[in-house]
């Protein structure tokens, strides 16, 4: 995940946000496959808690990215 030049606009931080934590939760679904086959329960249970954060907070996100820049 690469750093953003400076944001000035909220409805484009909150895009930013949204692909950081597309990202996230696909690398970390990866890693839940990957555990899986290991059977490392730990790591599953530990990766799917973070998951349900992030679910909850990308959709909390696309609730508010509905806005424009104009608003």
């Amino acid at each position: 995940i690469k750093e953003a030049d400076v944001v000035s606009c909220s409805k484009e931080a909150l895009d930013l946000l949204l692909n950081y934590y597309k990202t996230l939760i696909a690398r970390e679904r990866r890693i839940i496959d990957l555990a899986t086959e290991a059977h490392d329960d730990t790591t599953v249970s530990l990766m799917n808690d973070f998951l349900v954060g992030q679910e909850k907070t990308v959709w909390m996100l696309v609730a508010v990215s509905s806005q424009s820049c104009a608003e």
